[in-house]
């Protein structure tokens, strides 16, 4: 009698979403482990070498069947979650720091998708069976994962649907002036992540154009709750990363395609991406002062000062 085959071991991306430090704003993938991490030049993850906080190894990440185990081998110590732990099994989303008050990463796993079989053309031209009964509809391949970074926490949401708001009962709640108790929608929906503005008003900006209806997000568009922030750059795959330093005015350099962009006209409707709303821009340099109006300035100061020369003259 066979024995039952055991299903192989699915195979895990280590992410590390660097949030405070020399590295912040970066994610970093790992397909394999373990991940070394310090200030030697052969680690996975490099630190500067005047960074003496971290030791040149200051810890690993290291996979034991379905889970990862943090190890720290440095002199000041590494935590999770604020504790400090030499051993210490990993969940996504926990915030490593590496030394006291010391730069911090959020680790995340991902399960890669298999590469599909080659088929030979032998194969391809093979006619199909028929069948009278079409397959059921049935669930997608893998869980939906919503990953979204907001200041030194990273949260993952194994759901379709996320909303972001201010109010409690939102998945991602931003108590902010400006951001609606129902502010946003994530949505996972026909294999692609969709955004929608909830707030009735537009207030949301995708790409620095207001949202006016549902849109596909793609790979480093660039999302903004209202025009003092937070932002968000959406990373591909349902991941979205806090963006620093967006305030109410965008330049040229901080959004994405930047090299794309041209200063426009004094006065232009701008048009961008289907769902996002008209953007009228304006500039003081467009605001043209009439002839007339320079010339009786002129005589006006001219009049003043004749009156001025005359009276110191007469005494008056």
């Amino acid at each position: 009698m066979s024995r039952k085959q055991q299903p192989s071991p699915p195979d895990f991306t280590v992410q590390l979403v660097h949030i405070e430090g020399p590295l912040k704003g970066q994610v970093q993938e790992f397909e394999q482990t373990p991940v070394t991490i310090g200030r030697s030049i052969d680690s996975s993850v490099v630190f500067p070498s005047d960074l003496k906080a971290i030791s040149r190894h200051h810890a690993e990440i290291r996979r034991e069947g379905n889970r990862f185990k943090l190890i720290d081998l440095s002199t000041n110590g590494t935590f999770v979650q604020g504790r400090q732990n030499d051993e210490v099994y990993l969940k996504d989303g926990d915030v490593i720091t590496f030394s006291k008050d010391g730069p911090k990463a959020s680790f995340l796993s991902v399960i890669r998708k298999k590469a599909e079989p080659a088929v030979s053309k032998a194969q391809q031209k093979a006619p199909k069976p028929v069948s009278s009964i079409p397959p059921p509809a049935g669930p997608p391949s893998g869980p939906v994962i919503i990953t979204i970074q907001l200041g030194t926490s990273l949260k993952t949401y194994r759901q379709s649907t996320v909303y972001v708001g201010s109010d409690p009962g939102c998945d991602v709640v931003i108590d902010l002036p400006g951001v609606a108790p129902k502010h946003l929608e994530i949505r996972h929906s026909q294999a692609q992540f969709w955004l929608k503005d909830l707030t009735g008003e537009s207030r949301s900006l995708l790409n620095g154009m207001p949202l006016t209806q549902g849109i596909v997000l793609r790979a480093d568009d660039l999302l903004q709750l209202n025009q003092a922030g937070p932002a968000f750059t959406y990373a591909g795959d349902g991941k979205f990363f806090q963006r620093d330093g967006i305030g109410p005015h965008y330049s040229q350099e901080s959004l994405p395609g930047s090299n794309d962009w041209e200063t426009p006209p004094s006065h232009e409707i701008e048009t961008g991406r289907p769902g996002t709303g008209p953007v009228v821009t304006h500039s003081v340099a467009s605001v043209r002062i009439p002839f007339w109006v320079w010339v009786a300035a002129g005589s006006a100061a001219l009049v003043t000062l004749i009156v001025y020369f005359v009276s110191r003259w007469t005494g008056g």
